[in-house]
């Protein structure tokens, strides 16, 4: 025999040939939007699709379909289908939390979290297709009959773009997933990681990521800046994929600064900056990074070279400013001014610091010859042909420009 227990049960259940025609009535104590879960297709066969969809319709409801689900489904099978957006509201308590127990999610929907309210989970995963409103994703909860330890892992992202103004807090993680761009303009406070996995993340200069460690993931998007006043809060940082400084992709202003921590550039990394000018005493000349610690640059550094800039030999930018260097650095484009016959001068890279020189002598060495060269250049960096043979160019040491790359060609032959 069965000891004591306690079983609720809240599922209200009607039974009998004519149970469809209580719908109607029961409709009336829910919202607007209805989730249609069911199988493979017997419901359609049978007929019951029609009858219930067209009760659904007369009720004005909007139907919003999952289809395919199995027998006895999960909670997290069946918040799939789930494609609008949840209005987390704050339990009548007090607390200003609205809480959650589940390791799925809604990764085709939005949870908008409005200001004041806090949404918590039992240390598990959660994924949003988005996020958006002023509130929190936040802590741990535990219920009386779960004991949860650990963290929370709140996910967000899909194909499209996004505005977060909220926060993060407690010891949570943070993934940036999907394909699109989720901009964060709230200061977060989370002391766990944030790690962009995919698509783009944005920070505005007033925003923070939390405390913990950010990483960005090969493929993946860092962007943003910071003003004067601001710095990013995390504890290190390890950049696997692009790091864009600025407002926009085509800024040439703006910095981040990293509050003195350290950052490492992996080779799959790439910073992206753009250049407006040569540097002043007091302009770096365009985007940079500032405020690094230990700098481990072994990534691809790419310029974006505003148009109309009159270069001149000496002319230099500053890409970073770090306490400690290491690594070596790959110039995706050591052409300044092909015109000019101006390219980069990369001895100081160890300081941060590119000069404009007409002797390329940081061009990496190559005995490829170049089929269509656009620009042949002197190892004193003057123009010597666009389009040459061996009649007119004896054989020796150039610069061969060939679709914006540079080459030093060692006894170049425009016939192989």
């Amino acid at each position: 025999m069965l000891g004591n227990f306690s079983y609720y049960n809240p599922t209200k259940l009607y039974f009998g040939d004519e149970s469809l025609n209580f719908l109607k009535d029961e409709l009336k104590g829910y919202g607007p939007v209805v989730l249609l879960n069911y199988g493979s297709g017997s419901v359609k066969r049978n007929g019951i699709y029609d009858q219930v969809v067209a009760i659904l319709r007369e009720a004005g409801k909007t139907i919003v379909e999952n289809p395919g689900v199995m027998t006895n489904p999960t909670l997290e099978k069946l918040n799939e289908g789930v494609t609008g957006t949840i209005e987390a509201h704050a339990v009548n308590n007090g607390s200003g939390w609205f809480t959650l127990d589940n390791s799925g999610g809604i990764p085709l929907g939005t949870l908008n979290i409005p200001e004041g309210v806090t949404v918590v989970n039992t240390a598990k995963t959660f994924r949003v297709g988005k996020v958006t409103g002023k509130g929190a994703l936040g802590e741990v909860i535990t219920y009386s009959q779960t004991a949860a330890s650990g963290a929370n892992t709140w996910e967000a992202g899909d194909d499209g773009n996004f505005t977060f103004a909220g926060i993060v807090k407690a010891n949570a993680n943070f993934n940036k997933i999907g394909t699109g761009k989720m901009t964060v303009q709230g200061a977060w406070v989370n002391t766990g990681q944030v790690q962009v996995k995919a698509g783009e993340l944005h920070f505005s200069n007033a925003a923070k990521l939390g405390t913990g460690r950010l990483v960005v993931s090969k493929g993946a998007i860092l962007s943003g800046y910071t003003n004067t006043k601001e710095q990013l809060t995390n504890s290190a940082y390890t950049i696997n994929g692009t790091l864009q400084v600025g407002m926009l992709a085509t800024s040439t202003s703006g910095v981040i600064n990293f509050g003195g921590k350290n950052v490492v550039f992996s080779k799959t990394a790439i910073l992206d900056l753009g250049i407006a000018k040569a540097a002043t005493a007091t302009n770096t000349g365009g985007t940079s990074i500032q405020d690094i610690g230990k700098l481990t640059m072994n990534g691809t550094i790419r310029l974006r070279l505003k148009d109309g800039i009159d270069w001149q030999v000496g002319d230099s930018i500053i890409l970073w400013k770090a306490t400690s260097f290491t690594g070596s650095p790959i110039i995706e484009n050591y052409i300044v001014d092909e015109s000019k016959g101006l390219f980069w001068d990369d001895s100081r890279i160890n300081e941060g610091i590119l000069t404009v020189t007409n002797i390329p002598t940081a061009i990496q060495d190559t005995h490829v010859a170049v089929s269509k060269p656009t620009g042949v250049y002197d190892l004193q960096g003057r123009r010597v042909a666009s389009n040459i043979n061996e009649s007119i160019l004896p054989n020796g040491i150039y610069i061969i420009v060939e679709n914006g790359t540079a080459h030093k060609i060692y006894k170049y032959n425009s016939n192989k």
